[in-house]
């Protein structure tokens, strides 16, 4: 197996930052460009690092080529000593497909990962997480949570790593093309039908054209920005969670007598009592620093002190 020293080099520190040694890793490989550049920097990496490699694969169902994938990353792994391990999904139609399919993906992967006390290792890039922060832009109405994907994060107690967020798309083709690697195309990647796909070839080469320069690096540094600052929010509203009085049928947090930034209590709103209509919560807000009484479902405010109806409570 080649050996892209540029590659690997640019890798190694990344994986030793995240503690990416004498472990064992389960890799998501669906034998795309960026799972199969995942799978061979790893696998060129592996003794040098003490690696345990496990490969899991999902067949969607979805198109013909899917039965020769599965068949190509079965025998890959048999060539390469790699235990391999696969699902085929039921046929899905109907409803948000792109949203099911992921949910279908990661329940598979943190199933598998449990069982083998493995790390689940991804091959998401910076497109990826440049096209995530964007596609939140449009979504979402506050700062905090223009974040994107993580290098390192936990889901139901397994570790998912991301160690190609540094690495642009046309780095791990280059990469592929160069060593002859086989990987296969999906169409559906193409296919405009998806918010995903329409980010990729429309919104973002658009936004770069006009802009004349790539604007992915500057994406991940706001990504990196939200992340510092619901890091802080977190440990700011601290203080607010601490001020809970439990009495016979509700919860009261009483503000009077400190000192809240309306970000802090933005949100507090959102993450501790669930108020997440954002013209409601700047009403609560406005009444909130005018000390005027305010009600919104099962929340009440008298002159900073919130009252919550125990039933409805979110934070425990």
């Amino acid at each position: 197996m080649g050996y892209n020293a540029s590659m690997e080099k640019k890798l190694l520190p990344i994986l030793t930052r995240l503690n990416i040694h004498d472990q064992r890793l389960l890799v998501a490989v669906s034998t795309g460009a960026d799972s199969m550049a995942l799978l061979h920097l790893l696998l060129n990496l592996q003794k040098k690092l003490n690696l345990e490699l496990f490969v899991a694969h999902i067949n969607h169902n979805m198109r013909q080529e899917s039965q020769e994938e599965e068949a190509f990353i079965s025998d890959f792994c048999k060539r390469n000593n790699l235990p391999f391990y696969s699902k085929t999904l039921e046929k899905i139609s109907g409803g948000n497909v792109e949203d099911r399919l992921r949910k279908e993906r990661y329940n598979f992967l943190l199933e598998k990962a449990k069982k083998l006390k493995a790390s689940v290792c991804l091959a998401h890039h910076l497109d990826d997480l440049a096209e995530t922060v964007l596609k939140r832009f449009f979504e979402n109405p506050r700062l905090y949570q223009l974040k994107g994907m993580q290098e390192s994060s936990q889901r139901e107690g397994v570790t998912l790593l991301r160690p190609l967020l540094s690495f642009r798309k046309q780095e791990l083709l280059g990469y592929l093309n160069k060593h002859a690697y086989k990987y296969f195309e999906d169409m559906t990647n193409l296919d405009l039908q998806f918010t995903r796909n329409r980010m990729r070839h429309n919104i973002l080469p658009t936004l770069e054209q006009q802009f004349g320069k790539s604007i992915q690096e500057n994406l991940q540094r706001h990504a990196y920005q939200a992340d510092l600052l619901e890091d802080y929010l977190n440990k700011k509203i601290e203080k607010l969670c601490a001020l809970k009085q439990k009495t016979k049928d509700s919860v009261v947090y009483d503000f009077s007598n400190i000192e809240i930034h309306p970000l802090e209590l933005q949100f507090f709103l959102e993450k501790v009592l669930n108020l997440k209509n954002l013209q409601k919560e700047q009403e609560f807000i406005k009444a909130f620093f005018e000390n005027t009484k305010f009600a919104y479902q099962n929340i009440e405010l008298k002159q900073r002190q919130l009252f919550v109806k125990i039933q409805s409570l979110v934070y425990n």
